[in-house]
């Protein structure tokens, strides 16, 4: 942690960060101190050299630096392993029924370009940023710990992912290939194709609003 590169922000910018903006972007940036590799920890500072963050840096995308932390933290797996564990708790007390939910969702839990879906005893994860693809295995491990799930899938098959670098990539992260899953949303059963169903097999990210459409409906 005490070599790591600093992105210091031009003045003006960092105000945005300081109130949970979790992006940096290209033009935001007033130096950095030495070269970082991309995918790699960063530490942000404003212009005056006060500390407002660490985060992955991509040289190759408009988001320079994807922030994680408002301080100097390790973003290794205790990091993951905490963050995941407190999405869960969150969605435990918001759906103590449903047994499939997107566990992870990005920015909203504090994860910024990662998603991460239950689908019974199978896990599904997006990676949208360099950073996070790169600490895959990390992510993984974390999900064995807190879930011990069948098996662990990655549908990285979406165009947007040569804005960050990265090619497509789909497959199996651990356990064994599943191809179909049966599930129970709601109260109903869909039978789905991870391999080519919408978004990582579901809309997920919307359960909420089914069940209070649900409750609308006549």
């Amino acid at each position: 942690m005490d070599s790591l590169p600093t992105v210091l922000l031009k003045p003006g910018e960092a105000d945005r960060i300081v109130a949970g903006h979790p992006w940096v972007y290209e033009a935001s940036i007033l130096r950095i101190t030495k070269p970082p590799e991309d995918g790699s920890v960063v530490q942000i500072k404003d212009h005056r050299q006060r500390l407002i963050g660490t985060g992955f840096f991509n040289s190759k995308s408009k988001i320079r630096v994807r922030v994680l932390s408002s301080d100097r933290t390790d973003l290794g797996s205790a990091f993951f392993l905490e963050r995941i564990r407190t999405a869960l708790q969150l969605r435990k007390r918001q759906m103590p029924e449903a047994s499939s939910f997107r566990v992870v969702n990005a920015e909203s839990d504090f994860l910024s370009g990662l998603i991460i879906d239950k689908y019974e005893d199978v896990m599904v994860i997006q990676t949208s940023s360099l950073g996070m693809d790169q600490r895959k295995s990390l992510i993984a491990g974390a999900l064995k710990q807190l879930l011990n799930p069948r098996s662990i899938l990655e549908r990285n098959d979406m165009a947007s992912r040569k804005f960050e670098g990265m090619a497509e990539s789909s497959g199996v992260l651990d356990g064994e290939p599943v191809e179909e899953v049966q599930v129970s949303l709601n109260g109903l059963r869909f039978s789905l194709n991870l391999k080519s169903g919408h978004k990582t097999g579901l809309y997920l990210d919307q359960q909420m609003n089914y069940q209070q459409t649900a409750q609308l409906a006549k």
